[in-house]
C-alpha cells in the first residue's frame, strides 16, 4: 500500500511538473520591431510592431522564454540588452542588420544573464579599444551568442567582433567575425 501511494505521488509531481514547463511556455510571448514601426504607439504585436530593439526591450516585461523578432531591415542604435530575453533575426544576418549610432561604442551591449542574440549582422564600433558588435558585461552568464556577422568588410568593420568581458558559461557558436580591427572573439 505505501508503495502504491509513493509512485502515485512521484507520478502526480512529475505531471504536475510538465504542467508548468508547458504552461510557462503557453505564457511566453513573442513581440515584433520592424524599421516602419512606432515606438510610441506601437504594442510590439506583429501587426503594430516596435521601431527599435531596445524600444522592445524597454517595454517588455519579461517571462522566461519571451523572445523580440526583429524584422528584416537596418537599424542604427546602441542596443542595451539589460533582461533575460531571446532577439531574433526574422530571417538571419543577410536581412538584418544593426549600426551603431555615432553616441556609443557597442552595437549590443549584454548586460543581462540568460540573453540570446541571434541572426544579425553588427557593424560600426571602431571608435575606441573596447568597441565591440557584441559585448557582454561583467558577470553576464548563460548567454547563446550564435549564427551572427561582426564586421563584414573593411568598411563595415568593429574594434572587436564579440568581446566577453569577465563573463563565463556562455555559448558562442557558428558566428562570421571577419574585418574587425583587432580580434574577431576575445573570450
Amino acid at each position: 500500500m505505501k508503495f502504491t501511494k509513493l509512485k502515485t505521488n512521484v507520478l502526480f509531481s512529475l505531471v504536475l511538473l510538465i504542467l508548468l514547463i508547458t504552461a510557462q511556455n503557453l505564457f511566453a510571448v513573442k513581440y515584433y520591431v520592424s524599421p516602419t514601426g512606432n515606438d510610441i504607439t506601437g504594442d510590439g504585436s506583429e501587426g503594430n510592431p516596435w521601431h527599435t530593439i531596445q524600444g522592445a526591450i524597454d517595454n517588455v516585461v519579461v517571462i522566461n522564454g519571451d523572445t523580440i523578432i526583429v524584422m528584416n531591415g537596418t537599424y542604427i542604435e546602441n542596443v542595451d540588452v539589460n533582461k533575460e530575453i531571446i532577439i531574433l533575426s526574422e530571417n538571419g544576418y543577410n536581412s538584418t542588420i544593426v549600426i551603431a549610432s555615432d553616441t556609443n561604442d557597442r552595437v549590443f551591449e549584454i548586460t543581462a544573464n540568460y540573453v540570446t542574440i541571434s541572426g544579425f549582422t553588427c557593424y560600426g564600433s571602431n571608435k575606441v579599444w573596447d568597441g565591440a558588435g557584441i559585448f557582454l558585461g561583467n558577470n553576464t552568464h548563460h548567454c547563446i551568442i550564435s549564427n551572427n556577422r561582426s564586421g563584414y568588410d573593411p568598411n563595415h568593420k568593429n574594434w572587436k567582433g564579440i568581446y566577453l568581458y569577465t563573463s563565463s558559461n556562455n555559448i558562442i557558436s557558428n558566428n562570421i567575425c571577419n574585418y574587425n580591427d583587432e580580434i574577431g572573439i576575445q573570450l
